[in-house]
């Protein structure tokens, strides 16, 4: 179980390194253009003289200035809806797992003379695997649950 949970993290993890975007061309930026000009509307032609208060009205119909301002608090209101995203709770998952064939055999020389401590000091885990598991809020206050992190 403890393998197919890393496997299926490590597949995860590899398949969400390998998308990549590709860099816009130029005559994307122009569609990119274009559609913008197409978000404002379309000036109706004179038909005849106008006056002084209908020259003003459409003024400010056609203001781009106020319509590139409108624009750009729909776009700040949008992006403070996003921010709430960064509010949520992530979730960290982290495991290694080590499996030897033989036996580790540990030398280990006392700190002061230099000699061995135990010549026949030998490490009989095959098979060591790690993990932890960590939580945290907005508040980057880490939250770790009793027994996500250990040894066995």
């Amino acid at each position: 179980m403890k393998k197919f949970l890393a496997l299926s993290l490590s597949a995860l993890l590899l398949g969400g390194c390998s998308v990549t975007q590709e860099p816009y061309t130029a005559q994307e930026f122009d569609e990119l253009a274009q559609e913008d000009l197409r978000a404002f509307p379309e000036q109706e032609p004179f038909s005849r003289e106008i006056t002084l208060d209908e020259a003003m009205a459409r003024a400010i119909k056609y203001n781009l200035k106020r319509q590139s301002e409108l624009m750009s608090q729909e776009l700040a209101y949008n992006q403070a809806v996003l921010s709430k995203f960064d509010l949520l709770p992530s979730l960290d998952i982290e495991g290694t797992s080590t499996h030897r064939s033989e036996q580790t055999v540990l030398d280990s020389e006392h700190a002061d003379t230099g000699e061995p401590n135990d010549p026949d000091n030998i490490n009989s885990e095959r098979v060591v695997t790690s993990f932890e598991i960590r939580g945290t809020s907005s508040h980057d206050q880490a939250w770790v649950p009793d027994g996500a992190h250990g040894r066995s």
